[in-house]
């Protein structure tokens, strides 16, 4: 990257060094006509004279600069206003619903979650639909509203931010896998459900989000959602019983998976790219691993 390092009224016990050390090159610019006559300026920045060309003078030049911060700083605003702003959670809400309907479906049923939880030798039979029903289903009450607040509070925030459509990709994919790490690493003949996969992949997402806007959400994702994600796991790891793996599977997912998506303003063009080949290799893998190398 090329750097253009401007040092103004520096004093006289200043010494100047315009000798060529590391590739770089210190140039000495007594006014702005000098912007012009250096060539190694005109080779390095070709437009910077045309950028720092204007018309005005003295104090309309001021009024001039002075108008143009406020408007680029009125478009970072309305730009952070426009991202932040509290907007119809509408998959967030379908979710949570298709979550009361399954769970309320499944307790006069009674044998639901049997049918469609993660089973990795009924899912290698060919029963590959519980890889994303599980997504939906709950072993009790209590379960069921713990991962709808969590849904809620955590996943409506994360579908304002990035929008519906991505929201909905990380949702899925995240919980695919997770479903995956499950099949993969759990013992014969254990079931899993994979609802709580995906709250990991909301809150992996989240924090890939949160990194790029710490300004705003650092103190958040520092204080309440990493410490919630390792107390989690380390609980899981005592208690046992608990698909631990889900928990990874999830927060890995949803964290590639939102670099591929990218986010706005702020994740460029390469990342994008790098995050697509990276969930795609990490799907086969997973794949490969969870029917083939484990089958």
């Amino acid at each position: 990257m090329n750097v253009f390092s401007f040092f103004l009224n520096i004093s006289d016990n200043v010494t100047e060094n315009l000798t060529e050390n590391n590739n770089s090159l210190g140039v000495k610019i007594n006014d702005e006509k000098d912007l012009k006559k250096n060539e190694t300026i005109k080779k390095v920045f070709p437009d910077l004279s045309k950028k720092t060309e204007f018309n005005e003078d003295g104090m309309e030049l001021f009024a001039k600069i002075t108008s143009d911060i406020n408007i680029h700083n009125q478009k970072d605003a309305d730009r952070m206003e426009n991202l932040f702003r509290e907007k119809l959670p509408l998959i967030t809400n379908v979710i949570i619903c298709l979550n009361v309907l399954i769970y309320l479906f499944g307790a006069l049923t009674g044998n639901l979650d049997k049918m469609i939880s993660i089973d990795a030798a009924a899912i290698r039979k060919g029963e590959i639909y519980r890889l994303f029903t599980a997504m939906f289903i709950h072993e009790n009450i209590f379960h069921l509203l713990i991962n709808c607040y969590i849904i809620y509070s955590v996943g409506s925030q994360l579908e304002s931010f990035l929008g519906k459509i991505k929201y909905l990709i990380i949702y899925l994919f995240g919980g695919l896998v997770a479903a995956l790490f499950s099949m993969s690493f759990l013992k014969t003949g254990f079931t899993s459900l994979g609802t709580d996969g995906v709250m990991f992949a909301i809150m992996g997402s989240l924090i890939y989000f949160g990194y790029h806007y710490r300004v705003y959400l650092g103190n958040v994702i520092r204080n309440q959602i990493i410490p919630f994600v390792i107390l989690s796991i380390l609980l899981s790891i005592l208690l046992g019983g608990i698909d631990i793996y889900a928990y990874i599977g999830g927060l890995l997912g949803g964290l590639v998976i939102t670099i591929a998506l990218g986010v706005k303003d702020k994740t460029t063009t390469f990342e994008k790219v790098n995050g697509w080949i990276v969930s795609l290799l990490f799907l086969a893998f997973l794949t490969y691993i969870a029917f083939i190398y484990t089958a």
